[in-house]
């Protein structure tokens, strides 16, 4: 079983492992004052301790507009939190908003290719820039 519930959800994750759950998406925290904003998949792992698949948790909204650059620095934040710990998919935050440049969304499945290669992860071989 998956479940995916928007918004913030780093108070319940012990009561979501409690349940069964097998599969965790995760959106962004989205708290009304950035100070107290929460990498809701890093702290996913350190709670989880590897017991429920992440699914996770590139800012969706970014596939509308952002640089190259920040794409993927968000790709490698999620993959650095979480790929090592578990099994892990990597993935949106939420839906892909209907008006996504499909420019971006090549940059996030190029990122993923090169940053989320298992020799990466696991001999902390860098990946080679993609063409």
């Amino acid at each position: 079983m998956t479940v995916h519930i928007c918004g913030t959800t780093y108070p319940i994750y012990e009561d979501l492992i409690r349940c069964g759950f097998s599969t965790v998406s995760f959106d962004l925290d989205q708290q009304g004052d950035p100070k107290l904003y929460v990498d809701q998949l890093t702290r996913f792992m350190d709670v989880s301790k590897g017991q429920v698949v992440a699914i996770g948790n590139v800012d969706a909204t970014k596939f509308e507009r952002t640089s190259k650059e920040a794409m993927v620095a968000d790709v490698r934040r999620c993959i650095d939190a979480a790929a090592r710990h578990s099994a892990f998919i990597l993935s949106t935050s939420c839906e892909i908003p209907p008006r996504s440049e499909p420019e971006i969304v090549k940059w996030f499945m190029d990122a993923a290719w090169e940053y989320g290669r298992y020799d990466r992860v696991f001999d902390g071989a860098e990946p080679t820039p993609a063409g």
